[in-house]
């Protein structure tokens, strides 16, 4: 039987474009997934970005908190591409929760010397601070709960200009408006309740968006958290 120079022909073209297919699903898919990590230059415009975001709030709290020198920057990055400790858009399929419906893009930041009890939090996409703790000043004496509340608006407004506008619907936590607990300090937190009626059919949230400041009877703003501008930038 003579050879069949056509069918050995076509079977090398198959193989070939089945060889190239592959390559360049291989190729398709590390570029992709490189893409997906910080490069080094990106990397040090994210961290400048971050570092200099949390810098400002974090100079606001101490100026409205009475400290107007000798204030040190002490938190440092732990984690370039993170998650939010109070952040989740999840979606929920025969009531099963499945994987969650956005990305992520924290910048993970660590108080210096203060192990886990000093962090913050800043959404590389937008640059906004989403949370801040710090170790705790000892100053001063104690102001009147009308002292303390003037300076936590003092402080929103400076961080959080929308503050104002959104207030009215927001819902005022139960017993976190000028709680003093047993420390001394203060809590005063805004629940954003009506976020989860905007969004799809079937999307919920993990934590309720919400704002929260911490702060001393001495008036030191220690905490500073707000998932409300992180959850309302999403496009689920």
């Amino acid at each position: 039987m003579p050879f069949n120079y056509s069918k050995y022909k076509i079977l090398l073209a198959i193989i070939f474009v089945g060889l190239l297919i592959i390559g360049l699903s291989i190729l398709y898919w590390w570029q992709n997934s490189n893409a997906l990590q910080p490069q080094p230059d990106q990397q040090a415009v994210i961290e400048n970005r971050a570092t200099n975001a949390l810098k400002a709030v974090t100079d606001v709290a101490n100026e409205v908190s009475g400290i107007t020198s000798g204030a040190v920057f002490t938190f440092e990055i732990a984690d370039i591409d993170g998650h939010f400790a109070n952040f989740g858009l999840v979606r929920y399929v025969d009531e099963v929760k499945t994987d969650p419906v956005v990305e992520e893009h924290a910048v993970n930041f660590r108080e210096i010397g203060q192990g886990s009890a000093g962090n913050a939090e800043v959404d590389s996409v937008t640059n906004q601070v989403v949370s801040m703790h710090r170790r705790i000043v000892d100053f001063g004496g104690e102001l009147s709960t009308t002292e303390i509340e003037q300076r936590v608006r003092q402080f929103l407004e400076r961080v959080y200009p929308d503050f104002k506008t959104i207030e009215p619907s927001l819902t005022v936590a139960v017993n976190m408006k000028g709680t003093r607990l047993n420390n001394g300090n203060y809590f005063f937190r805004w629940d954003d309740l009506n976020y989860k009626n905007t969004l799809p059919a079937g999307i919920h949230t993990d934590v309720d968006p919400f704002v929260q400041i911490g702060i001393t009877a001495n008036g030191f703003i220690f905490s500073y958290d707000n998932t409300i501008a992180l959850y309302r930038s999403q496009n689920p």
